[in-house]
């Protein structure tokens, strides 16, 4: 890093490159909670926040031999030396060297921590687990019951079609059949034989009856209309029969219309 750093411990310090930086974390002159801060920051903070400083140390302790001087500190600056040049269970052991009984040699073990390190910073970024398990298929006889239920609903489907389809051909044929001239001239012809025979048979039974006095005259009571006689009773039917077949015959080109379109 070529940025400068402040350190307070006591007093404050600096600037200080980031490699004197670690040199007194090795050392065990600059601890985890003591307050350091870059030149563009403003405010403190932990020196175990900045990133690659301990780790730095730490690493450095493995490359060469580190010489600790031993002297009177805290509890807290014992403990952080130990943290920082703490061997591992197969580390070897400490050695002191002749030339002066006030500095101890330390020979630290093959950087076991180191890969510790390592493992642990690769599972945090290590890639999401999968499954190798083959994909589960369904069985044969599953497969074949869902086919066949499938197959039944559309057999049934086809069914319904196929009815509904026979029910409407069967009223296109009646209609056909009603449309046909000859149904038709028929039809006529049988309707007016009807009324004519009606007719004759009611007149020959009225002139048989009749009297040669005046008969009384029969009145009816329409709503709107008020009392009327037999003969204007015949023809308000006859008014009111005109527009009700006129209506029925628009009626039935509607009905054959939506016929035909389904």
């Amino acid at each position: 890093m070529a940025s400068f750093w402040f350190s307070q411990k006591n007093e404050s310090s600096g600037p200080l490159a980031f490699r004197e930086l670690v040199e007194w974390a090795r050392s065990g002159r600059l601890h985890e909670d003591d307050l350091v801060r870059a030149e563009w920051e403003s405010e403190w903070r932990p020196a175990r926040s900045v990133v690659g400083l301990f780790y730095s140390a730490r690493r450095s302790v493995s490359e060469r031999t580190i010489t600790v001087t031993s002297r009177e500190t805290s509890p807290r600056d014992s403990l952080t030396e130990k943290q920082v040049v703490e061997p591992s269970s197969s580390a070897t052991e400490i050695t002191r060297a002749p030339r002066d009984s006030s500095e101890t040699v330390l020979e630290p073990s093959p950087s076991r921590w180191q890969e510790r390190i390592h493992q642990v910073r690769d599972g945090q970024h290590s890639p999401p687990p999968f499954s190798t398990a083959p994909p589960r298929t369904p069985p044969r006889d599953q497969v074949r019951v869902l086919v066949d239920a499938a197959f039944a609903n559309q057999q049934a489907r086809q069914l319904r079609t196929n009815a509904s389809s026979r029910w409407l051909s069967r009223i296109r044929a009646g209609i056909d059949r009603l449309r046909s001239p000859r149904v038709f001239r028929l039809a006529c012809a049988g309707v007016l034989a009807s009324a004519v025979c009606l007719l004759t048979i009611h007149w020959g039974r009225i002139n048989a009856t009749r009297f040669p006095r005046a008969a009384a005259r029969e009145e009816y009571l329409l709503p709107l209309i008020g009392y009327c006689s037999r003969f204007e009773l015949g023809i308000v039917l006859v008014d009111l029969a005109v527009p009700v077949a006129i209506l029925g015959y628009f009626a039935a080109k509607r009905i054959e219309f939506w016929a035909d379109s389904r």
